[in-house]
């Protein structure tokens, strides 16, 4: 059904769709960037292991070329929240990492109300 509704969706938009980037996590501690072409072919651009050795969760912060990437360290005492900048070429950057309590899964940004343009970030465990 999805590569149906992503066939459709890009048949609709022409030429302006030709590709569609993937991001995949792994327990093998990998996060993979991936191209999906307009064919449905899938190939791989580049594999990092920068996110940790279980990473769990990704969340992209498309605007900013950010990849936030949650490791939910299922052998280890503490995770992690690393963020990775998107290239166009489908590598990624590691900015930064910060230690978090053991078994991040989730993720999600919120704003305090009237204060838009402040950003925080919500982790569940």
């Amino acid at each position: 059904m999805k590569t149906i509704s992503l066939f459709f969706a890009a048949s609709l938009l022409g030429h302006a769709a030709l590709a569609t980037r993937l991001y995949a996590a792994s327990y093998a501690g990998l996060v993979t960037s991936l191209d999906l072409s307009k064919s449905n072919e899938l190939s791989t651009l580049s594999q990092t292991t920068e996110c940790g050795g279980s990473p769990s969760w990704l969340m992209l912060d498309s605007p900013n070329g950010v990849l936030y990437c949650l490791d939910e360290a299922i052998n280890a005492p503490n995770g992690t929240i690393t963020t990775l900048k998107t290239h166009q070429d489908g590598t990624l950057t590691k900015l930064a990492q910060l230690k978090t309590p053991a078994g991040p899964v989730m993720s999600a940004m919120y704003s305090a109300p009237g204060v838009l343009e402040r950003k925080f970030l919500a982790v569940a465990h």
